[in-house]
């Protein structure tokens, strides 16, 4: 995000660049819905509810309620021409990860870092800049409506790894491949 030419970084306490310059924060943490062990599914017709998480400025627009819509078309599933393609939106989430804000960490405490837009099978390479393997995540899941995997931070030793910067490639198999790059912040390293 950038303002005016500057970096904007949404995780600074900022007033004029950080949570408190944005309207209104959200946190997307969808859930398996399910009734006696059947899972729920969505229906024509059926309405979600976003809530505001927190509301960075008590009078966003005085008299308006915020109000957002969107369209969900379906889903198609099984098609390598849409995994080839989706390989390119595959993002890493927090990134930077901060562990010093409370946004980083779930209610248990745990730490994790997302990568979106997966294929039900991949494998996730986590390297350090000097091309040190750090962690190895093997993907497969058969639930094709999760597109998400986390990693807790820990490396292959099962130990937190330090502040720095990590290359991430994404083995997606016949679909392709990604690279990423993300930065961690530890709070106690």
């Amino acid at each position: 995000m950038s303002r005016s030419g500057q970096n904007i970084n949404p995780g600074a306490s900022s007033p004029a660049f950080g949570f408190p310059s944005l309207d209104i924060m959200y946190a997307w943490l969808p859930r398996v819905k399910s009734v006696n062990g059947v899972l729920q599914t969505w229906s024509a017709g059926d309405a979600l509810t976003v809530y505001p998480y927190r509301i960075s400025r008590a009078n966003f627009v005085p008299g308006y309620p915020v109000k957002y819509s969107w369209t969900v078309n379906g889903t198609t599933f099984n098609d390598q021409q849409i995994a080839a393609s989706e390989v390119n939106n595959i993002k890493a989430f927090p990134n930077p990860y901060y562990g010093f804000s409370e946004l980083e960490y779930n209610d248990a405490g745990e730490k994790f870092i997302y990568f979106s837009h997966l294929p039900s099978v991949c494998t996730i390479y986590i390297y350090s800049l000097d091309g040190s393997p750090v962690k190895k995540i093997e993907r497969n899941s058969s639930y094709p409506k999760n597109s998400l995997e986390k990693w807790d931070l820990q490396n292959n030793e099962g130990k937190f790894v330090a502040s720095g910067m990590y290359v991430v490639y994404i083995d997606c198999g016949s679909a392709g491949a990604k690279t990423l790059k993300i930065a961690v912040f530890q709070n106690k390293f």
